[in-house]
């Protein structure tokens, strides 16, 4: 009962002194030193959303299917592929990812304008850097380097990561967080952030699952679920629709949502959970580069660590 008070208290102050839980993600002008912004955002891992950083860019008025075609449609690269959209997040029990297959990026157009069937549902998100390693060349150059070199000034450090995101309304990522410091920039369509504080662990029920992968049977058109004995920690719980029977203290979390239109640029604090969503422009897709920068593994996360560490022993 202690315990439980004291994890009380603690949700109340976050949203009192730091969480923009009563007055929502705050929008900022892009002018901002590198030293206010660390000040007024890192340093309190505070969200914030950047508006008129991409002012500028080149793909603000390219990128489209048209030119994708153009410049890169004979190019292959990784689509992950889910049967509903639902791909890294808990299935009858089981942690399950989705299956991933290299497509021609004509191919990938072809499914989101629906003029070739898919079983199943094709996101653009492989992460690890992919924008580096699959989309080098003539998509780089239209980006500007400003967000790169302010993201260098703020964290001091080089970014560990370029990655681009590309898909329709059915794809959502379950909720998670990451150990990066994150630009996320919208380039079409919407994005969608469901944001929890690190602080709202006691009321995720995050535990161990088994792991599985989603593989499409050609021959049967269905989808299975290849099993594999490892396990690993994820969060259960939809804070967008919660099953509050089985997941009762998720009341108790202290949810926000900030939508990023086309243009703006999301900073979200390394540890912070979230759930991601989108709508799509007027062609039905949502674009989006993100830049990851290493957080520092400082005395917040060591804070962090000994709070989940409260959570797995209570539990």
């Amino acid at each position: 009962q202690q315990l439980d008070a004291a994890f009380v208290q603690l949700s109340s102050e976050v949203r009192d002194l730091y969480w923009p839980y009563y007055g929502g993600v705050p929008v900022i002008d892009a002018d901002i030193s590198p030293f206010e912004f660390y000040r007024e955002y890192v340093s309190k891992s505070k969200p914030v959303v950047i508006r008129g950083m991409l002012d500028d860019w080149p793909a603000m008025e390219k990128w489209n299917h048209e030119y994708f075609r153009e410049k890169f449609g004979s190019n292959e690269v990784s689509v992950d592929v889910t049967p509903d959209g639902h791909g890294d997040c808990i299935i009858d029990g089981r942690f399950v990812e989705p299956e991933q297959i290299q497509l021609t990026f004509d191919t990938f157009l072809d499914i989101m304008e629906k003029k070739k069937h898919w079983n199943g549902v094709c996101y653009i998100q492989k992460q690890n850097n992919n924008f580096t390693t699959e989309f080098e060349g003539v998509l780089w150059d239209d980006l500007l380097p400003n967000v790169l070199q302010f993201g260098k000034e703020v964290f001091n450090k080089e970014a560990d990561a370029v990655n681009f995101w590309m898909g329709d309304d059915k794809a959502v990522s379950s909720l998670h967080k990451d150990p990066y410091e994150n630009f996320y920039c919208v380039i079409k369509g919407q994005k969608s952030f469901v944001l929890l504080p690190p602080t709202d662990a006691p009321y995720l029920y995050k535990t161990n699952y088994p792991c599985g992968k989603y593989a499409y049977d050609k021959e049967q058109d269905t989808w299975n679920i290849e099993e594999s004995d490892t396990e690993i920690p994820w969060i259960p719980v939809d804070p967008m629709n919660p099953n509050v029977k089985m997941f009762p203290k998720i009341k108790k979390a202290s949810p926000i949502i900030v939508n990023v239109t086309e243009g703006d640029m999301l900073y979200l604090p390394s540890l912070v959970h979230h759930r991601v969503s989108q709508e799509g422009g007027f062609e039905g897709t949502t674009t989006a580069i993100n830049y990851w920068f290493d957080m520092d593994f400082d005395i917040k996360y060591n804070y962090y660590e000994f709070l989940q560490g409260l959570c797995a022993n209570k539990e």
